[in-house]
């Protein structure tokens, strides 16, 4: 999900990277034998990019709001569309993480 913003920041034209982005570049999934960084650098990350991306996201026209995006052979969305994905894709990923926290006994998340 960080790797997420991070990649999205960059759609909009930020050069930016998160800490793990080698672990996580091109959409890998889990992998054997890594040892992933800590909770903290997360955190940090996630503190590091929502500023810069709240304020591209802000700065976008509406021009460049209906720019096409290839995603493939045969397949492209606007950047507006790809934001929508993204915000509901993280939403979803959030609301599967308040689930498991349930299910194991843990308290729920705070959001302030």
């Amino acid at each position: 999900m960080v790797e997420q913003r991070f990649d999205l920041a960059r759609q909009l034209g930020q050069d930016i990277h998160q800490q793990a982005h080698e672990l996580f570049k091109d959409n890998k999934g889990i992998q054997e034998g890594v040892t992933y960084p800590s909770l903290n650098s997360y955190q940090e990350d996630w503190n590091k990019i929502t500023p810069i991306l709240k304020e591209a996201l802000n700065q976008l026209s509406d021009e460049e709001l209906e720019k096409r995006i290839e995603m493939g052979p045969d397949f492209s969305m606007s950047l507006y569309e790809l934001i929508t994905f993204v915000s509901y894709r993280e939403a979803n990923i959030i609301g599967q993480i308040a689930l498991w926290r349930r299910l194991l006994g843990y308290p729920a998340m705070r959001y302030m």
